[in-house]
């Protein structure tokens, strides 16, 4: 949300004061500081996310900035495609800082958890006690990965 937030108001100001670059900086920057301020846990995410933020932030300005025009789509689409044209060094840099700023805090170790993670089977792959043959050959400590609870017990004051 920090990213969106900062790189859409960087757009905005940019746009409005005729230097294309304050959105890039501002991208950048949020890039940055979203890296500085995440949870060690969901720094991976972070890190593959400013593509997608990217081009929700260029799709949301040029919705606002084709409203009124002749053709939406058309100015949309000629919108998105050269804000992508001319921000992809920003986009670039972006990403490349979140993952510079993330690796010294924790990266390589998330990654390693992803990939020693235990694997287990897909939701609606077929086990030999349905659901509650799952929930129960699920490995005690991690209770809290599902957040929905199967017991129908009420809870004891």
């Amino acid at each position: 949300m920090l990213i969106f937030g900062v790189g859409l108001l960087a757009k905005f100001f940019g746009n409005v004061s005729h230097l294309g670059f304050l959105s890039g900086l501002g991208f950048v920057a949020a890039c940055g500081a979203a890296a500085v301020a995440t949870r060690r846990g969901d720094l991976l995410t972070l890190v593959v996310s400013p593509p997608l933020v990217f081009l929700a932030i260029t799709v949301v300005s040029e919705f606002i900035g084709a409203i009124g025009e002749r053709s939406l789509p058309r100015s949309m689409f000629v919108g998105v495609i050269t804000t992508f044209a001319a921000g992809a060094p920003w986009l670039f840099f972006g990403t490349a800082l979140a993952i510079v700023v993330a690796l010294p805090r924790g990266l390589p170790a998330a990654l390693r958890a992803l990939r020693t993670a235990p694997r287990r089977p897909a939701a609606g792959a077929a086990t030999s006690g349905g659901v509650a043959g799952a929930a129960a050959d699920a490995d005690p400590g991690h209770a809290d990965d599902d957040p929905v609870r199967w017991d129908n017990e009420a809870p004891t004051p």
